[in-house]
């Protein structure tokens, strides 16, 4: 419960949705340019996650520490990190959903809500600015 990032995150947060979100956009010149010299016009940014993301939920005030995410147990924030990279790339990059064991699906529907997804989405980027 303890684990935390420097800045603050809890630091399953830090690693799967923050981390993650910004090595993408680190990425995303060199994609962007790939893409425009490749025959199809196209790149993938594949990212693996595990079947507890089916357990999770987005509450923006569980992404640093505080009491509501002292209020949950290991186990729960993990659900929550995974889900919430989930949504990110389910409202942004996705065209393809494959559940576990690579069977394409359809992500839960909640993890679709463009509203959102675009307040996650500005959140990543205003916490990522000025690394």
């Amino acid at each position: 419960m303890d684990e935390l990032t420097v800045d603050g995150y809890d630091l399953q947060m830090g690693t799967n949705l923050i981390g993650h979100f910004y090595f993408t956009k680190l990425l995303l010149p060199i994609l962007e340019a790939t893409a425009q010299n490749s025959g199809e016009k196209h790149v993938r940014v594949l990212q693996a996650s595990s079947v507890t993301h089916y357990y999770g939920s987005l509450d923006f005030d569980t992404f640093k520490d505080g009491p509501a995410r002292r209020k949950l147990s290991v186990d729960g924030l993990y659900a929550r990190s995974k889900y919430v990279s989930k949504f990110a790339c389910s409202n942004g990059f996705a065209d393809e959903y494959l559940a576990p064991w690579a069977r394409i699906a359809s992500p839960r529907a909640d993890s679709l809500d463009p509203v959102l997804g675009n307040k996650l989405w500005e959140w990543l980027d205003e916490e990522v600015k000025d690394i």
